[in-house]
């Protein structure tokens, strides 16, 4: 799990200024691939439970990358000089809270690493970290993660 808050810090640092088509370009290419990797599991597996739950949750994906889109779209105008605020304090901070991240020992020492820096920040910055460490594992990922630890 420390892994994944050292990636998102990377994503932050390298992504969090591109346009929201970049971001729904990427979801899109992510959620095609996720597709086109199903239909090969049900063409080989076609009576198989898992693959048939996840074209599921494949279709919850879409829906919810609808949904995003949309509340974004209608957020976008009223926030872009938070965008860049926010941009700009995190290209400053974000390569010290990395290796804050990747010196803890434990997942939830980089969690304490993340709330110390969000205090130190401006109020915006907090907001914003306070609201990651609220994000909760999608169905997605819990089913990633669960494939990947029978590996």
């Amino acid at each position: 799990m420390k892994e994944d808050l050292i990636h998102l810090c990377e994503d932050l640092e390298n992504n969090f200024d591109q346009k929201l088509v970049n971001y729904d370009e990427r979801l899109e290419r992510l959620e095609k691939e996720i597709s086109d990797r199903i239909e090969n599991l049900s063409g080989k597996y076609p009576n198989d439970d898992d693959v048939v739950e996840l074209s599921q949750l494949t279709i919850g994906l879409r829906r919810t990358r609808r949904l995003l889109r949309g509340k974004l779209e209608a957020i976008r105008h009223d926030s872009d000089d938070l965008v860049n605020e926010l941009n700009s304090e995190l290209k400053e901070r974000m390569p010290g809270i990395r290796k804050s991240i990747e010196d803890s020992d434990t997942y939830e020492q980089a969690v304490l690493e993340i709330q110390r820096e969000s205090h130190t920040g401006s109020k915006k910055l907090g907001d914003f970290f306070r609201g990651l460490l609220m994000w909760r594992e999608t169905p997605e990922e819990h089913l990633a993660k669960k494939s990947s630890d029978r590996l």
